[in-house]
């Protein structure tokens, strides 16, 4: 028998066997729509066949604007999935399935419905407003409090009201019709010593706050004077741009009086009876015109009405501080004389 020499195959000219274990080829990734029902009501997602579960989990919490807590679907068999928020299988699920898996793979096809739960957000708790506490002084009698004012007429009417009797007092100076030029000059001593607590605060700001504005208007001359034998009604305005006039109604002084309340205050100033005999002379310091406006209005307005030069214009403008100079000159002149009168009584 002769044997026929034949050369081997190659693997490449070998055909696979039918049953070869060789992998089949990937199929190419396809379009998948699924229909998503949320709370908020159904929307689509458009994914591919090759997206992980972890990557449709995702999607939905992106499309829903929430965390999702679980998704679930029915697969080919009709048997309900649920994946968690990370996309892993629960435990105890017919399925061999993780994050990586993909839609294919679990059986999910375009038209498939999947229902979303979303994780519900509590609500932070309201914070609550802090209340500030209040202050033992701060009891209702005296919770509603003048502060200064901007020159409106409206809030110097507020002010008045506020401070009541207060504001009348310091307006009166210590002047009223009767108080005689002693009276008159212990008022104007000693007018900063005011009542203790909120208000007693409050009308010394107002007392100073309103001499200011009362010097301001008389140098600008925005001062319109009535004159009566026994009182004054003088309407004013601190700046041009004051919307109402503020009104005052205070006692006259004569010239005689203006001197001999002057006078008093002096003889105060000076102290007790040893003091002025020995020489000492009194104190002036408080004997200007923003002393006088914040002192006694009375004879603030007394001295610009004495010193206007028409006395019959209501508008015609005065000069404080050139009559108060000449009523300090003349009332330092009878102190002297009061001094010389005592010193011979001593004699």
């Amino acid at each position: 028998m002769v044997r026929t020499k034949t050369n081997p195959t190659t693997s490449a000219d070998a055909t696979p066997a039918a049953n070869s274990l060789a992998a089949p080829a990937p199929e190419a990734p396809k379009s998948v729509r699924l229909r998503v029902r949320g709370p908020s009501g159904p929307v689509t997602l458009d994914l591919q066949t090759t997206t992980p579960l972890k990557d449709l989990v995702g999607a939905c919490a992106k499309q829903l604007g929430a965390n999702i807590s679980n998704v679930s679907f029915r697969d080919a068999g009709g048997k309900p999935v649920t994946l968690m928020s990370e996309g892993a299988y629960p435990a105890g699920g017919a399925l061999l399935i993780g994050p990586d898996s993909t839609l294919n793979e679990v059986g999910l096809a375009s038209g498939d419905t999947l229902m979303v739960q979303v994780q519900s957000t509590k609500k932070p708790a309201p914070r609550k407003k802090a209340t500030k506490k209040k202050r033992a002084r701060d009891d209702d009698s005296e919770e509603d409090v003048w502060v200064p004012s901007d020159g409106d007429g409206d809030d110097d009417a507020k002010a008045r009201r506020l401070l009541g009797a207060r504001a009348s007092a310091v307006l009166d100076g210590g002047a009223r019709q009767n108080d005689d030029a002693a009276t008159v000059a212990a008022s104007f001593i000693n007018c900063h010593e005011a009542p203790e607590g909120l208000m007693g605060a409050a009308a010394g700001m107002w007392t100073s706050q309103e001499a200011a504005r009362r010097v301001e208007a008389a140098r600008a001359g925005r001062v319109r004077v009535r004159a009566t034998p026994s009182t004054l009604q003088v309407y004013w305005r601190a700046t041009a741009r004051a919307k109402k006039e503020t009104e005052e109604r205070v006692r006259q002084f004569s010239a005689d009086e203006s001197v001999a309340v002057v006078c008093a205050i002096l003889h105060r100033q000076a102290g007790s009876t040893r003091r002025k005999l020995s020489g000492d002379k009194p104190s002036t310091r408080l004997l200007t015109p923003e002393g006088v406006a914040t002192r006694c209005p009375a004879l603030f307005w007394s001295l610009y009405a004495s010193s206007r030069t028409d006395p019959d214009d209501e508008s015609s403008p005065g000069d404080v501080a050139f009559a108060l100079e000449h009523v300090v000159s003349q009332a330092m002149a009878k102190y002297e004389a009061d001094v010389a009168a005592l010193q011979r009584g001593a004699a």
